[in-house]
C-alpha cells in the first residue's frame, strides 16, 4: 500500500488493497494509512458508532427466492421432458432418453 506523503490526501496516488473502494467515505469506506494505529482504532470507533442500514434488493428477499424456488420445484418437468422427447423424436436431433 502506498501514498503520496507529501500530499496523503491525493487519492489519485493511493495504491490501496481495494482501489475502487478508496474513493468512497464513511460510513461505508474508513480507509486508514498504514500504521496509523490511532486512525485504525478511530475508523473502529467510528464503523461502530455509525452502523449502515441493512439493504436487501427485492429479488433477493426470502419472499423472492422462495417464489424462485417454488417455480422450480412446483413445475411439471416431466411433461417438459416429454414434449422435449416427442421434438427431438420428430426432428432426429438430439439425443433421446426414457421417461
Amino acid at each position: 500500500m502506498q501514498w503520496d506523503a507529501k500530499n496523503p490526501t491525493d487519492k489519485s496516488k493511493w495504491e490501496t488493497q481495494h482501489n475502487t473502494l478508496k474513493q468512497f467515505g464513511p460510513p461505508y469506506v474508513y480507509n486508514v494509512f498504514k500504521g496509523d494505529h490511532a486512525g485504525f482504532v478511530q475508523a473502529v470507533v467510528n464503523a461502530t458508532s455509525h452502523p449502515i442500514e441493512s439493504f436487501v434488493l427485492r429479488n433477493m428477499t426470502m419472499g423472492a427466492v422462495e417464489g424462485r424456488l417454488a417455480a422450480i420445484l412446483e413445475k411439471d418437468w416431466k411433461s417438459e421432458a416429454a414434449q422435449l422427447l416427442a421434438e427431438r423424436m420428430e426432428s432426429h436431433n438430439g439425443e433421446k432418453f426414457w421417461l
